[in-house]
């Protein structure tokens, strides 16, 4: 672990009620990386700038079992210190779908083929199956007492949503001056279009009253 994640810290975190995953990240500009260090530790995740540096994980057939057996021993003896449980909660919030997946694949950060313990042997989408994989290790166990990655996962989230802020912003102001000419050349045009879009907005809620009367 890093000194930024302070894996000892008995700081309480908020639960967070929505993360974003890795693909959605990815779109705002956080960079995927993985470790270089083969050795690094597993739990060795490191968040600078825009840049989310985890160490590979590889899934083969018998990944779940190890997990879940270190998992079951964190809970049983050392629950306040929990950190492979902490760490598959950071997994889980940057998995929300098979895209995640393969976006985390694409990257190096996920391996599906174990080199001595046999490649992870589906009848569905392998993406899928790592999906499972990962929710269904998170069941049972809630929130790890050790928050450092609930503190990583606030900071993306954060920089989420200052991204699609300043994305809607440039929007607007890209197309107000189109806008203003098309719709709002003069208060004759203007008045119209208001009209318009309230007439729209009724008949739409007139639409909507009348399916639940039904």
């Amino acid at each position: 672990m890093t000194k930024t994640q302070n894996p000892s810290s008995t700081t309480k975190i908020p639960t967070l009620k929505k993360v974003y995953g890795a693909t959605s990240l990815h779109e705002v500009g956080v960079e995927l990386i993985v470790e270089p260090n083969q050795t690094a530790c597993l739990l060795d995740v490191k968040f600078e700038g825009k840049k989310l540096k985890i160490p590979k994980l590889t899934v083969h057939s018998n990944t779940e079992a190890y997990l879940r057996n270190v998992m079951a021993f964190e809970m049983c003896h050392c629950p306040d210190e929990a950190y492979v449980c902490a760490y598959i909660e950071l997994m889980n919030y940057l998995i929300q779908n098979a895209q995640d997946v393969e976006r985390l694949i694409e990257k190096e950060i996920l391996s599906k083929e174990g080199k001595h313990e046999g490649r992870l042997v589906t009848i569905i989408n392998t993406n899928i199956a790592v999906q499972r994989m990962i929710k269904k290790l998170m069941l049972g166990i809630g929130q790890p007492s050790p928050a450092c990655y609930r503190v990583t996962a606030n900071r993306l989230n954060q920089l989420y949503k200052e991204a699609r802020k300043r994305k809607v912003t440039l929007f607007i102001k890209e197309n107000y001056g189109i806008l203003k000419r098309v719709y709002f050349p003069n208060l004759w045009r203007g008045t119209g279009t208001v009209a318009a879009f309230m007439v729209v907005v009724f008949t739409f809620m007139q639409t909507v009253l009348a399916f639940v009367k039904d």
